[in-house]
């Protein structure tokens, strides 16, 4: 006589079936939420009391006047400095640029030592002369290629406050007269609401009922907005939205964005517990 036991465990593929059926409906719920987020976000980036200001002449004249006159202390081209300022400051590709440009170190050694790429004799040279760090060296952020709106409108916040008054240093300087140029209004809010429609539309959900879809029509080439919803190294399904100028003027932080970010924010926790709820069931009803 003989006998043996068998165990029938059914875990792991009721695991793999779980999971089969999470992935699929976390991707669905975040793209539904994150878009939902980013267009009641854009709806209420330009509040309706400001409506009137897009166009009132007097509010059009003074946006003007305010870019004509503080673009070009914004922004500086990068041949306003020297080959010598920006090589101490620590910038050996602006250095380039601007020697290309036709701006010449003060003395032939120096040339010479640059046009060849000896940068280590170079930064010897200088410092037996003398030379240093610049005070007013600018950081990695304000050393830029272009003159940017969303830039212009925070630093022109900050200049009028009496607050930072650090300039950007510009390889292309045509874009600084752009700025300068600049006369509607309504590019303000577009940099804010075109972040968000952007990141809806890189995010990709299908938007729930309710939530109106925003179109903005104006500077579709300005602002800056991504998203995505992926499955990260850990298996976790992560909601990533981002919009480079969602805070410009502190807007973000005012007492409506905050509330519809709140209030979006809770209606996603409770979607993810209802999910998570019939998750639970399904599992009850796959692994015995």
């Amino acid at each position: 006589m003989a006998w043996s036991v068998t165990q029938h465990n059914n875990l792991p593929k009721a695991w793999a079936l779980l999971l089969k059926k999470f992935y699929p409906s976390a991707e669905t719920l975040l793209k539904t939420q994150g878009t939902a987020l980013c267009h009641e976000m854009a709806k209420y980036s330009l509040p309706t009391r400001a409506n009137t200001q897009l166009t009132a002449n007097n509010a059009l004249q003074i946006y003007e006047q305010e870019n004509a006159a503080l673009a070009s202390v914004a922004f500086k081209p990068w041949e306003s400095r020297s080959p010598e300022f920006w090589f101490m400051s620590g910038y050996i590709n602006v250095t380039q640029h601007v020697m290309q440009k036709g701006f010449k170190f003060k003395t032939n050694g120096s040339q010479n030592l640059a046009s060849i790429g000896r940068w280590d004799l170079l930064e010897k040279l200088l410092l037996k002369r003398g030379f240093t760090v610049p005070d007013d060296a600018p950081s990695r952020s304000y050393v830029v290629d272009d003159a940017e709106l969303g830039k212009f409108i925070e630093w022109k916040s900050q200049y009028k406050k009496g607050g930072s008054k650090k300039k950007y240093y510009v390889k292309n300087a045509n874009t600084i007269n752009k700025i300068a140029t600049e006369k509607k209004l309504h590019n303000y809010a577009s940099i804010v609401i075109n972040g968000w429609t952007k990141a809806a539309k890189a995010i990709g959900g299908q938007v729930p009922s309710g939530v109106t879809v925003i179109n903005w029509p104006f500077g579709k080439g300005i602002g800056w907005g991504s998203g995505s919803v992926k499955k990260d190294s850990r298996g976790l399904m992560v909601l990533r939205i981002e919009n480079k100028y969602a805070n410009l003027n502190g807007i973000f932080d005012g007492s409506i964005q905050q509330a519809i970010w709140k209030r979006r924010t809770k209606i996603m926790e409770s979607e993810i517990k209802k999910l998570f709820s019939d998750l639970l069931n399904y599992w009850n009803s796959i692994k015995t």
